[in-house]
């Protein structure tokens, strides 16, 4: 059919004889069988006039679709949403010193912002909520005499919230965990390890049912502590130490109940430096990290899109108390697709880079 359309492509294209059609050049494959309707069109009984109507049909309507197409490819954006920041009006409890200390939003129109609140001489959970246009100081629970303290929040909808700190009750700090319904927040038991001040600083949950909170606890070492919560108890479970007398997670990041990662910083008995460790599920293992410099690091904050892609931020003392910004990129191997119901292969630990 080549050679035919190749010999009669000075004739009028749209005529019969398998001559080359308007808009394709010769011996390609027409797509949606168009060919085969050039091929039959004779067969079908289409005049030369009728079938060129419709081609032309068949023409604009692949053209409309690639107008559209076309459109969506276009209106994406080419970088970040964010391009501009305004302050929003924000209620204040007490009379002298208000703090939010984190946030999380399950939509633009749905947040939940903890800290505290002083009252006099005593410190209070703060718990206020955002509906896309006002800030709403909602009532929160405190049950220690001198000081309660929200630090992390992690919402997985409007009506499922988890918020931790501790309470100070004169002597020793305690663990303190609460969860939020939408309407009311609600203290909820957590544990303490024995004869030491406790303390969580993150909390980080995947759904209502299944949150990771970490922090420190001082016995007679400052420690690292961490605690899962399947929606009904919160449970302590061991965490490695990698200094000498202090070791503090500071913040933690979820992906699924098994992929967890939490960072913060470990004293090696000259400078503080950075820590992190992994969550599988079962086991906390810490992974080796970098330092900038010889003076102390630490690492405050992780947020993590896969098990394999987390970024965390802290800050170096460079020596003379200047500070520094300090900035760590976890990458690992992607996990294998599986496609059975086998227990999957075990996990590579990811390093730090920075």
């Amino acid at each position: 059919m080549a050679r035919n359309v190749a010999r009669n492509s000075a004739q009028r294209p749209g005529s019969h004889g398998g001559r080359v059609v308007r808009g394709f050049e010769a011996g390609r494959k027409l797509p949606g069988g168009y060919a085969r309707a050039v091929e039959r069109r004779s067969l079908l009984g289409l005049s030369t006039r009728k079938f060129s109507m419709f081609r032309r049909s068949i023409l604009a309507m692949f053209a409309v679709m690639a107008i559209v197409l076309g459109g969506v490819v276009v209106s994406a954006p080419a970088g970040a949403v964010v391009d501009a920041a305004v302050i929003v009006p924000s209620p204040n409890a007490g009379t002298s010193r208000d703090r939010l200390l984190s946030v999380s939003c399950v939509s633009a129109t749905d947040c939940v912002a903890v800290g505290t609140t002083e009252a006099g001489s005593v410190v209070k959970t703060l718990a206020m909520v955002w509906d896309g246009s006002v800030w709403t100081v909602v009532s929160s629970p405190n049950v220690g005499i001198y000081a309660d303290e929200l630090e992390s929040v992690s919402c997985v909808s409007v009506n499922e919230c988890v918020a931790v700190g501790r309470t100070f009750n004169g002597s020793i700090s305690e663990t303190l965990a609460m969860v939020w319904d939408g309407t009311v927040w609600s203290i909820v038991p957590s544990p303490n390890a024995v004869a030491g001040s406790d303390f969580l600083k993150s909390v980080s949950c995947v759904s209502a049912t299944e949150c990771v909170a970490v922090g420190y606890t001082d016995i007679l070492a400052v420690e690292t502590l961490a605690m899962v919560w399947d929606g009904t108890v919160w449970s302590i479970v061991p965490s490695p130490n990698a200094g000498i007398s202090r070791d503090e997670l500071a913040s933690v990041s979820c992906v699924s109940v098994n992929e967890c990662v939490a960072v913060g910083y470990t004293f090696n008995g000259l400078a503080l430096e950075t820590l992190v460790m992994v969550w599988d599920g079962t086991v906390w293992s810490i992974v080796p990290s970098p330092n900038a410099g010889t003076g102390s690091n630490e690492l405050q904050s992780v947020s993590c899109v896969s098990v394999s892609e987390c970024v965390a931020v802290g800050y170096s003392d460079t020596g003379n108390n200047v500070f520094e910004t300090l900035v760590l990129s976890l990458t690992g191997p992607e996990p294998a697709p599986t496609t059975t119901t086998t227990a999957p292969s075990d996990q590579v630990a990811p390093a730090f880079t920075g």
